[in-house]
């Protein structure tokens, strides 16, 4: 009987001190790429108002005192690896010395040693938990497979490959991703701060100590996400430097603006190579006006497509290439005209820069610089006739290209493995 007391009484004990321990969590969001804190932003200013209550609390409470704060920051997906993982601990920096100016004004003290702070970069467990919670998310089940299977880093060709990223900024041509980076990433952007407070020393009946110390990490485990403390890197053959040849249609939207309608076919060929060739028709003509808008002519060239977004898909990202171009034409538009009936010309380097809209649609900027040749006429239309004027040689060094492209892969979907599941 005198046994079960006394377990009873010790029961009582540890329910007693473990309702003295607290764990007080306060949550800063900052904008996007900072590592100040906004009263403004979010819910700032409600936060940092209660940790000023709190450090008061413990200023004028003695029996109260602080024994541990750990500081944990995040940062949103968007952006390189290596700059989320500074811009966390800059966060981490900025929260810790907050937290010190609040202890400086109530002359509270604190070891350094009681500090836990961790920069965890990228909250990709927080992202999963918003994703698989949100009901109105397009396109979620397949973002959520993207998220927990595809690994974040893979080797390819003994260089880094950040695999989910892009997966997730190609599904559904970026629409999932913008949905997210406009509802959820905000929520991203956070430092978590646990303040562990505790009544210092309570004795028992034989004066020994007892504390909660398994209880309080047991509430600190539940108040805070951990996450992996760096990217998981695999070394990955699913993301091979090869793929299959295909063959998209494509069409230089600037052309068909300016009336000029035209049609291309760009072959992959694998190894992150390409070619393509491109023909343009237009003969439009109104004898009133007098005025004559007409070229023929085609292009031909070769590709290397670079970065990490043509190690995922195919046709998209970085591109440098050389080009030749053929083409005659008659312009004039109630004045002066030039009639080119004899071949032009041209030949240069290009670069360009492919984005993903859909599963089967980019759109391709380029521009194109380099020399343009060909004999051309002057003339004007007088009454009936159009009246010679001067022969000219052109001979010209610059811009000689420029491309808004419409791009369909036609029958599959650009992805490798590795990509969407």
């Amino acid at each position: 009987m005198k046994r079960s007391l006394l377990v009873i009484f010790f029961l009582f004990c540890a329910v007693f001190i473990d309702a003295q321990d607290r764990c007080d969590t306060v949550r800063v969001y900052f904008r996007q790429g900072l590592a100040t804190v906004d009263p403004a932003f979010r819910n700032n200013d409600a936060e940092l108002a209660g940790l000023d209550s709190l450090m008061k609390s413990v200023h004028q409470d003695s029996t109260y005192a602080i024994r541990s704060i750990r500081i944990i920051s995040y940062a949103s997906p968007e952006g390189k690896y290596h700059t989320n993982q500074r811009l966390s601990e800059r966060r981490a920096a900025t929260m810790r010395k907050q937290i010190q100016g609040f202890f400086l004004r109530y002359g509270l003290e604190l070891p350094d040693d009681s500090f836990v702070v961790e920069s965890r970069g990228i909250n990709w467990e927080g992202l999963i938990e918003l994703v698989a919670a949100s009901e109105i998310m397009p396109h979620r089940e397949e973002m959520l497979d993207i998220l927990r299977y595809t690994p974040e880093i893979q080797v390819h060709s003994g260089k880094n490959v950040y695999a989910r990223k892009l997966a997730m900024e190609h599904l559904h041509g970026g629409l999932p991703y913008r949905w997210m980076y406009k509802h959820f990433f905000p929520k991203l952007r956070v430092s978590s701060m646990v303040i562990v407070r505790k009544q210092p020393v309570l004795a028992t009946l034989e004066g020994s100590v007892l504390t909660s110390d398994k209880a309080v990490a047991s509430q600190v485990e539940e108040l805070v996400v951990y996450l992996p403390q760096g990217p998981e890197v695999v070394e990955a053959p699913k993301l091979q430097a090869s793929a299959e040849p295909f063959v998209a249609l494509k069409t230089n939207l600037l052309c068909d603006v300016a009336l000029i309608p035209n049609v291309g076919a760009e072959v992959y060929l694998g190894q992150n190579w390409s070619v393509s060739a491109n023909w343009m028709y237009a003969w439009w003509k109104s004898d009133p006006l007098n005025w004559y808008w007409r070229t023929y002519g085609g292009e031909v060239g070769v590709r290397k497509w670079f970065g990490e977004n043509s190690k995922l898909r195919p046709l998209t990202g970085h591109h440098v290439g050389l080009y030749g171009q053929m083409l005659t034409y008659d312009f004039e538009l109630g004045g002066r005209g030039y009639l080119g009936d004899r071949w032009t010309w041209a030949g240069g380097l290009e670069y360009g820069y492919a984005i993903p809209l859909s599963d089967c649609l980019n759109l391709d900027f380029v521009i194109g610089f380099g020399y343009m040749t060909g004999e051309f006429y002057e003339y004007l239309p007088i009454d009936d006739c159009y009246v010679w004027q001067a022969t000219l040689n052109r001979r010209y060094i610059g811009p000689t290209k420029a491309e808004v492209s419409l791009t369909w892969v036609i029958g599959k979907q650009a992805y490798r493995k590795g990509g969407r599941r």
